[in-house]
């Protein structure tokens, strides 16, 4: 937010602490702040998550401060407004003294965070927080060690140089501030002065986390490689599961339409992320080498770099990948147990309760080919053997699929539960989606041939688009009338 208007901002609520708008602004900050806490101050914050339409959708805490971030802003400009313009009525002697103390506490807080950040506490603390960072990563002792040892001076510089440029850019506030009391310089100058500084001191921040590539770099990122082509040369649906240089979170394979079962996206499913979170029972990490997660999510392939970890998965594997394709760079396995996107199995068995659910889906013995979980019981299921199904056309909003059943069976898609909105027909009658698997769907299909639709048309979907599309018309409406009082004008 900057020192001189975090400076500015409590001046204003010192000098105007009963002025409504200032007092408003002040408790949206404070307010703000105490729910950035998140879990460290549950008292406001539990209460907001359990009992606030919506409040539970917010990805972190943190994100928070920004709410902090709008009034702090606004009561620096106000209190800058009013420094400006010399604030007639109110006493210069009295504003003398709030700008001292207010100032005093200011530069108060800089040097003890200073001496603080040279002190041998602090380097230790970084020195352990770097470690620990190190050591989630699966460093050894040695290489945590070394690795501290390394960053903590250069972090330790780092702020050292911001307290001393912190508190040069605070003292020639507050002289600017003072100057303009005394009468010293003018308005323009004090103003234009701390706008300056202001800037600097953002810019400071601001431009560390920046990272600026030439185009000319970029202009190869998306270069079709070997990989792609092989891949892209596959009919049947599949996904794949990129451990490259690429990342698990990259989205690097969608921009060649490549199906993956991850990448990132801001807005997650909890039940899929559960699923291929490590730190859960599952993990697609894990999976790799033992379970069955790869195998229900229809991920054939696993990309791998063809000097480490294409090897060392094939070793840990053996029999359950083949090498599909090799590059200089990547290896594709083929993945021999990986399902289809639509299966049928032979019979269910239904684990109501969630953590046992997704153990049981962690469980090495379990054959998803054969058996589906499920959260209810579906009724009597017939075996799936001899049955089929194929995948007609695919789109995010509507699959169209064709299915032969062998009895009163059960269909399996490779596809995430999503409750609200995806409806299914079968010969144009509406179909129950079960949540299995944990988190894919299964239809129940009686004997014969039929058409499965699947189409994700939420309500809520078609009533905003409703509401938008009239409050369009609404302001189209209105903006027509306004020109009626001056066309009735000309013609009278």
């Amino acid at each position: 937010m900057g020192l001189l208007p975090l400076f500015l901002a409590v001046l204003t609520l010192a000098l105007w602490p009963r002025e409504r708008f200032n007092l408003y602004l002040a408790l949206l900050g404070l307010l703000a702040l105490l729910l950035s806490f998140g879990r460290h101050f549950p008292f406001l914050y539990d209460l907001m998550f359990n009992f606030f339409p919506y409040f539970n959708k917010f990805r972190v805490p943190s994100m928070m401060t920004l709410l902090l971030q709008f009034p702090v802003a606004i009561l620096a400009a106000i209190g800058l407004d009013r420094l400006l313009k010399g604030m007639p009525g109110v006493d210069p002697a009295r504003v003398r003294r709030v700008v001292a103390v207010v100032g005093g506490l200011f530069l108060a807080v800089v040097l003890g965070l200073g001496l603080y950040g040279a002190s041998g506490s602090f380097a230790s603390e970084v020195s352990g927080r770097i470690g620990e960072r190190v050591q989630q990563q699966g460093a050894t002792a040695a290489q945590i060690q070394t690795y501290a040892s390394q960053l903590t001076p250069k972090v330790l510089a780092k702020v050292h140089g911001d307290f001393i440029r912190g508190l040069v850019i605070l003292a020639l506030g507050l002289g600017l501030v003072w100057l303009l009391q005394r009468r010293k310089i003018p308005a323009w100058m004090a103003g234009a002065g701390i706008i300056l500084l202001t800037v600097i001191d953002l810019w400071g921040v601001a431009a560390r986390p920046a990272v600026y590539h030439d185009r000319k770099e970029d202009s190869h990122a998306f270069d079709v490689t070997e990989t792609v082509r092989f891949l892209q040369n596959e009919r049947e649906p599949y996904r794949v599961l990129p451990l490259t240089g690429q990342g698990l979170n990259n989205n690097w394979y969608a921009y060649f339409k490549i199906p993956s079962v991850l990448g990132y996206h801001p807005a997650k499913i909890k039940i899929y992320q559960d699923l291929i979170d490590d730190r859960g029972p599952v993990g697609v990490r894990r999976s790799v080498i033992r379970g069955h997660l790869l195998d229900i999510l229809n991920a054939k392939y696993v990309i791998t770099d063809s000097g480490r970890t294409g090897p060392a998965v094939l070793q840990a594997a053996p029999g359950r990948y083949e090498v599909a394709h090799r590059s200089a760079r990547e290896m594709v396995l083929r993945n021999k147990s990986a399902l289809p996107r639509l299966w049928f199995v032979d019979r269910t068995r239904v684990v109501a309760d969630e953590k046992q659910h997704l153990a049981a889906v962690a469980d090495p013995a379990w054959n998803p080919r054969e058996e589906a979980l499920l959260f209810e019981d579906p009724g009597p299921i017939d075996p799936g053997t001899g049955g089929s199904a194929t995948i007609e056309s695919y789109a995010p909003r509507e699959i169209h699929a064709a299915v032969t059943s062998p009895g009163n069976s059960l269909l399996m898609m490779s596809e995430v539960y999503y409750e609200p909105g995806w409806k299914a027909t079968l010969d144009g009658e509406p179909a129950a989606i079960r949540r299995a698997d944990y988190a894919l769907r299964a239809i129940r299909v009686p004997k014969g041939s039929h058409e499965l639709v699947l189409r994700f048309d939420p309500d809520s979907f078609r009533i905003g688009a409703a509401l938008s599309v009239a409050a369009y018309l609404a302001i189209l409406i209105a903006f027509g009338a306004s020109f009626l009082p001056a066309l009735r004008t000309r013609r009278g």
